[in-house]
């Protein structure tokens, strides 16, 4: 037999055996999804639990799972720098929870309060919140926030990315939004506004007009190319620099006086 021969059959033994490999994948994770009872939990470096149902398919999961840490723990430590101890942060786009008890691991003084509008991101939410016992320093409100009440549809869902949910205003919508400005009080000492909401920070800006002009907390956004020149105006129109870019189109800004 030729080595020519040799290694082509070698090839399409090789190619056969991934194939069946990747079809007893799919079948694994099509069991799985249909397995109604099945929710998967790990424990990350740190000791925090995490609920992680959309392991086979959402990349912020398979992070999560692979490194054994929190998303983007590399961003979350530098910005301890900036964070207060005993800040009372608000995560507008929480998503599964993951920067929200990032915050709480590193200070019990601190609280935060979580706006996830979808549904299903919001049940992982809680049930992170509620498996490391943190519902005294974490609140899940569920509602997406806007520069006034109004009502939302989703507009397109990736299973991939379902941090990526992206929203569109509609009144016969089934989400509901809020606006920061009505519905923080104005005793709450706000130290830090984080604004993970895929387009929609220009209008989470505005709704949050008094509280940004009465507490000057933090800033972390991520804004993209179409909305950073307007989030910056806002910002700047408030008194604010950009502190520091990270990563993945996010900005921290911080009060200039």
């Amino acid at each position: 037999m030729s080595q020519r021969f040799k290694f082509i059959n070698s090839f399409i033994k090789r190619t056969k055996s991934i194939q069946a490999m990747s079809r007893d994948i799919e079948i694994i994770k099509t069991f799985i999804s249909e397995r109604k009872d099945f929710d998967y939990k790990v424990e990350i470096e740190d000791g925090t639990i995490l609920n992680l149902p959309n392991l086979f398919e959402d990349e912020i999961q398979k992070i999560i799972y692979t490194t054994r840490k929190f998303y983007e723990q590399d961003i979350l430590e530098r910005l301890e720098e900036y964070v207060p101890k005993d800040a009372l942060i608000l995560d507008i786009g929480a998503n599964i929870g993951n920067h929200a008890l990032f915050w709480v691991q590193k200070s019990p003084e601190r609280k935060v309060v979580c706006f996830e509008p979808v549904s299903s991101t919001f049940e992982i939410l809680v049930k992170n919140i509620e498996a490391n016992n943190k519902t005294a320093q974490i609140s899940a409100q569920k509602f997406g926030v806007s520069d006034k009440p109004s009502r939302a549809r989703i507009e397109s869902f990736k299973s991939s990315n379902i941090g990526a949910t992206k929203l569109q205003h509609d009144e016969s919508g089934d989400l509901s939004l809020i606006s920061i400005d009505g519905f923080i009080s104005e005793e709450n000492k706000i130290g830090m506004l984080k604004i993970d909401t895929e387009g929609f920070e220009v209008e989470v800006l505005k709704g949050a007009d008094k509280t940004i002009e009465m507490h000057k907390p933090i800033i972390f956004v991520e804004t993209f190319a179409n909305k950073f020149h307007e989030t910056n105006r806002i910002l700047k129109g408030h008194g604010y620099t950009l502190r520091e870019e990270f990563p993945s189109d996010n900005f921290l800004y911080m009060h200039a006086g």
